[in-house]
């Protein structure tokens, strides 16, 4: 899609109301009169529950809407992005925006998006438009064995243990973006590494694993730089695979996971594919994009090479 033409595009604004802090809930209003300023045509929906915004996407570009701006964080902008790509519209046609306003909103740190109106307003004054890869998954697990669409990553083991405590967590604390850290060291009092096949142009590899991030873009539990490599526009996903290690490499790697080094210490297992079989021996706790599941079979990872468009700063 060509920037100049998003003006003439019919506009859906799905919002979180209950994402992130609560004086983000009153950006709806503004944003609703800046796109009015703009003479832009919109339809505007909240999400009522966890998936909605996936119905909601599917329907709306069925119905024409060809612009989505999110008004949330990582969870319901997959999920709008999910919704996207069932609708029988083709998703290189439909353009993304995003007002970050979740707990981790790693999405937007690695395009530097804020929840201030005036940065948006600034996008809306000066239209920049880039094509992005997206992540898929395939796997019979998955429900009516559609495929499961990330657009930042996909995390597995202790990576998704992380989410399911800081899930937790915040039902106490609500929103904070310090909860990621917390999980983190609690995180690694309850993960035990299992055994996992990598199966990878031809070439298969075998190891206990403790944790795996596959990165489209490259930040993820709020911050944590886990796959420092990945970019969102070179057709290629890119894996952190963390083996069991000994005690001695503990502080070493917490080290390198805070400072996003990571993917560079010595017992990291790091490549980029473009499509990777992934077999555990037993349940693997998994996320994607901050949305928990769990695999028990072989699945397939792939990347959709510029699938979709985003609206971005210049």
């Amino acid at each position: 899609m060509i920037a100049s033409n998003l003006y003439t595009q019919r506009w859906a604004v799905i919002v979180n109301p209950i994402a992130g802090k609560r004086h983000h809930r009153h950006l709806l209003d503004d944003v609703c009169k800046l796109l009015s300023r703009y003479n832009i045509i919109y339809t505007c929906e909240k999400t009522l529950a966890a998936g909605h915004a996936t119905v909601l996407a599917k329907q709306l570009a069925d119905e024409g809407c060809r612009v989505f701006l999110v008004v949330g964080g990582d969870g319901t902008f997959s999920e709008t992005v999910n919704g996207l790509c069932l609708s029988q519209v083709d998703t290189s046609e439909l353009t993304l925006a995003l007002l970050p306003c979740g707990t981790g909103n790693d999405w937007a740190r690695y395009w530097q998006l804020t929840n201030k109106l005036d940065g948006f307003e600034t996008m809306l004054r000066e239209p920049h438009v880039e094509s992005v890869d997206l992540g898929r998954i395939s796997s019979d697990e998955n429900p009516d064995g559609i495929n499961r669409y990330f657009i930042n990553g996909a995390g597995f083991g202790f990576d998704a243990q992380v989410l399911r405590i800081t899930n937790s967590l915040k039902t106490v604390f609500g929103g904070k973006a310090w909860l990621y850290k917390l999980a983190v060291v609690m995180a690694l009092f309850k993960v035990h590494a299992k055994q996992l096949t990598l199966s990878h142009d031809g070439e298969t590899i075998q190891f206990p694993l403790f944790t795996m991030a596959i990165g489209n873009g490259s930040y993820s539990g709020g911050g944590l730089k886990q796959v420092a490599t990945a970019n969102p526009t070179d057709g290629l996903l890119s894996i952190m695979a963390l083996p069991a290690f000994k005690v001695k490499d503990l502080w070493s790697i917490v080290k390198a996971l805070f400072d996003g080094t990571l993917v560079y210490h010595p017992v990291v297992k790091r490549l980029d594919f473009t499509q990777m079989t992934i077999s555990p021996s037993e349940p693997l706790l998994a996320e994607t994009d901050g949305i928990a599941t769990r695999y028990t079979k072989p699945f397939s990872v792939s990347v959709v090479p510029n699938a979709i468009n985003m609206m971005l700063p210049k």
